[in-house]
């Protein structure tokens, strides 16, 4: 609250303020309607003049410009802080999340390689009741079958090449 203030059409527009120091303004404010301005020491201001009946004085009131955005200042400072808080927490769960993907992936990737290579024996894969739990059990199953051909193959290819030696 900066002041309330009268002010007198016959004596030109001016104010007093609460230290009974006159500022005159530089145009004529607006009846009724909300004006905006700026006092000589550099306050700003919102102020409402109404008419007297049967008189010719107006009362207005005036608040200051820092006071009525206070709270408003106050709300979005605690919403940028509440905002930047929660993009921070979503932004380490995302992260967590995408890291209990990509760590199967990043398993099955590795078993894959290990399978092209001919390594059957060291196939780790993390086993869980999800779709990637699923995807690992059937790489898991075609590793085995994949590992048990290979066998079988070497089987008969050493049959048939001790059937041939001994032909």
């Amino acid at each position: 609250w900066y002041g309330c203030t009268i002010f007198c059409r016959e004596f030109g527009w001016y104010c007093m303020d609460r230290h009974d120091k006159r500022f005159e303004f530089r145009d004529q404010p607006s009846i009724n309607q909300v004006t905006d301005f700026t006092h000589t020491d550099g306050h700003a201001s919102l102020l409402l003049l109404r008419p007297i009946a049967d008189s010719q004085w107006l009362v207005a009131v005036e608040l200051s410009k820092e006071t009525i955005l206070a709270a408003a200042n106050q709300f979005l400072y605690w919403m940028i802080v509440a905002g930047s808080l929660l993009l921070v927490i979503a932004t380490i769960l995302s992260w967590l999340i995408s890291r209990n993907i990509t760590r199967p992936l990043k398993s099955l990737t590795v078993a894959a390689s290990q399978i092209a290579e001919g390594n059957y024996s060291e196939i780790k894969i993390t086993h869980r009741q999800d779709e990637l739990g699923k995807l690992a059990r059937a790489f898991e199953v075609m590793a085995e079958r994949v590992h048990q051909s290979k066998k079988q193959l070497q089987k008969k290819a050493e049959h048939y090449k001790l059937l041939f030696e001994s032909n």
